[in-house]
């Protein structure tokens, strides 16, 4: 009667110690996959980054680039590497000028709007449009300084002023 329960529990146990080296592995395995996965996101993260900010592109990491066969090869992937950073930065640039293309043409059409405005309210107050009255320069201010010095010349010769002696 113990016998056959016996029997039982070590097939049991054996199951379980085979069951256990399995989830082991597993749990291993997946350890590693979340690893990769962290680090994988980091360099997604620092992309989008990169991508906001306008930086060129970041290199992979070493241990993710293939080592070149030949020298020749290595300067057309580094030639091919200047190519994509060129055409990224002339995107961009195009980007912006368009950007500031639409600002250029909307303040445009605001001036058209405000002259038209200031037109319709000229208009409504019946007032006509005056230049600015002139602002006071130099040349009046030594006019204005001309005409002093010919009056206190002209008293002066008036009164017989003469210095003492």
């Amino acid at each position: 009667m113990v016998a056959p329960k016996r029997a039982a529990l070590a097939e049991a146990n054996r199951k379980l110690d085979s069951a256990s080296r399995k989830l082991a592995a597993i749990r291993a395995r997946v350890r590693e996959l979340q690893e990769r996965v962290a680090v994988l996101e980091g360099g997604l993260m620092k992309a989008r980054a990169a991508r906001r900010t306008g930086a060129a592109r970041a290199a992979p990491p070493p241990a993710a680039r293939r080592p070149a066969a030949t020298p020749r090869c290595a300067a057309r992937a580094q030639a091919t590497e200047d190519k994509n950073a060129a055409m990224a930065q002339a995107e961009r640039t195009a980007g912006k000028a368009r950007l500031a293309d639409r600002l250029i043409n909307g303040l445009a059409g605001e001036f058209q709007r405000w002259t038209a405005t200031i037109k319709q309210f000229t208009l409504a107050e019946g007032a006509r449009a005056r230049p600015p009255p002139p602002t006071p320069s130099k040349p009046r201010r030594a006019a204005r300084h001309a005409r002093r010095a010919r009056r206190q010349a002209s008293w002066s010769a008036t009164r017989c002023w003469r210095p003492r002696s």
